[in-house]
C-alpha cells in the first residue's frame, strides 16, 4: 500500500527534499495505520474477541530489535524520538532470559509503547530496559526504568484506562 510505494519511491529518490517528504510520508502512513490498528483492537479487547498468539518468542531478541528501532526513529515533526542527552540501555541481555510462549507482535507494540513513552517524557539522563527470569514462579518480567519526570500520583491510577495521556 502507501507505505510500500512511498518507502520504495524514497529509496531510489536522489533529491534529498523530495526523498525527506517520501520518507515523511511513509513515517506518517505508517503512524496512521498503527493508529487504525490500535483502534481496531482496543474495540476486540472491549469485545472480547481479541485473538493473541502463542509462538515461541525471544524476548532479548524483541528488545534488541526494538532499541535498534527508536535509536533511529522519528517523531511526526521529523525529530529523532530519542533526544542527544538522552541514553538508551539495554541491559536485557544481562538477564540470560529463556525463549516464552507469547504473541510476538503485541510484546513487541507493548515494548515499543512502553520505549517510547519513556524516551518522549525524559529529557535528561537515561531510560533503560531490563529483565528477570524467576523460574521458580514461572515468570518473565520487563522493566523499564527512566529519568523522567514521571507520573503524578493523581494521575497513576488512570495510567490503565484508554485514552488517558497525562500532559
Amino acid at each position: 500500500g502507501i507505505c510500500g510505494l512511498s518507502d520504495a519511491l524514497a529509496i531510489s529518490e536522489k533529491d534529498p527534499k523530495r526523498q525527506r517528504k517520501l520518507k515523511m510520508i511513509t513515517t506518517s502512513s505508517t503512524r496512521l495505520l498503527d493508529l487504525v490498528s490500535n483502534i481496531m483492537d482496543i474495540s476486540s479487547m472491549r469485545t472480547k474477541r481479541l485473538k493473541l498468539s502463542k509462538e515461541p518468542c525471544n524476548l532479548t531478541q524483541v528488545i534488541d530489535e526494538t532499541v535498534h528501532m527508536l535509536l533511529h526513529a522519528a517523531d511526526k515533526q521529523g525529530r529523532p524520538v530519542k533526544r542527544p542527552s538522552v541514553n538508551l540501555i539495554n541491559d536485557l541481555d544481562k538477564a540470560r532470559l529463556p525463549i516464552i510462549q507469547a504473541d510476538v507482535h503485541r510484546c513487541t507494540q507493548v515494548a515499543y509503547n512502553l520505549l517510547v513513552n519513556a524516551l518522549k517524557f525524559t529529557q535528561e539522563g537515561e531510560v533503560r530496559v531490563w529483565g528477570e527470569h524467576i523460574p521458580e514462579a514461572g515468570q518473565v518480567k520487563l522493566h523499564v526504568t527512566d529519568t523522567g519526570v514521571g507520573i503524578s500520583k493523581a494521575h497513576l491510577a488512570r495510567v490503565f484506562e484508554p485514552f488517558e495521556q497525562e500532559e
